[in-house]
């Protein structure tokens, strides 16, 4: 009787044995030989919901338990939720297209062009030199808890990430609010919006290095100050240098 031949994977050529569901090489599930369209659909909701269900399961604690995502990392606790960086990555995404959608009518056509070029060319790049900086200004002050560098730079993609939905949130509402003919109420809810940030730093800081009030705070302020101070000095030059090239 002839030998049937040994099935391979598509992927790596790897040798199936038949009770394989997946490739022990490259983890690719095994391929039946007819696709039928059940299948595909399965495929595509299975990845979708375990997406989505982590998601949802990312959001409501990045929004409303700050710190909570970061320990739970260090933990290693990590199956449930998106990565770190993946998550800021589809957060800051969302953030830029609607940016890019909000527009900037309010201004002369110089300073239009000067915020146009700093929003699309420049914004994103600032954002990820921050997030080190900010990571590494964090690892200084609070290198007596010994957390590490990556813990420290994990630490600040959950506060950014927590930062562009805010500002989703502001960019979205203000619109509204001059849609509605209330657009001077944007600079109070821009206000609102800052002490949120600001309440949420100091909540995640607390928990993550479980400090008295008062530490807590002289280091909240001491972090706010010195990334203030290099945030405003990269604004303003990268600003100065798309207005000199205007």
């Amino acid at each position: 009787m002839p030998q049937r031949p040994a099935e391979t994977c598509p992927q790596c050529d790897q040798v199936l044995e038949p009770s394989f569901v997946f490739c022990p090489a490259c983890g690719q599930k095994r391929i039946q030989e007819e696709e039928s369209l059940k299948s595909l659909i399965t495929s595509f909701l299975g990845d979708y919901f375990a997406y989505d269900s982590k998601l949802m399961k990312s959001l409501r604690p990045l929004l409303f338990k700050p710190g909570f995502l970061s320990l739970q990392y260090l933990a290693g606790k990590r199956v449930n939720y998106i990565p770190p960086l993946r998550l800021y990555i589809f957060i800051s995404i969302i953030f830029f297209v609607v940016l890019s959608l909000s527009g900037n009518s309010n201004s002369s056509e110089l300073d239009s062009s000067i915020w146009d070029s700093f929003f699309q060319d420049y914004l994103p790049r600032v954002f990820f030199l921050l997030l080190p900086m900010f990571a590494g200004i964090q690892n200084i002050l609070f290198r007596r808890f010994k957390r590490g560098y990556v813990f420290h730079l994990v630490s600040s993609l959950h506060f950014h990430s927590f930062l562009f939905l805010l500002l989703i949130a502001y960019l979205l509402l203000s619109r509204f609010l001059v849609a509605v003919g209330m657009g001077y109420l944007n600079v109070y809810i821009l206000s609102v919006c800052g002490l949120l940030a600001g309440f949420y730093l100091f909540k995640s800081l607390k928990k993550l290095f479980v400090m008295k009030t008062g530490r807590s705070l002289a280091n909240f302020t001491l972090l706010l100050l010195i990334y203030g101070i290099l945030v405003s000095s990269i604004l303003m030059l990268i600003l100065g240098y798309i207005a000199l090239r205007t």
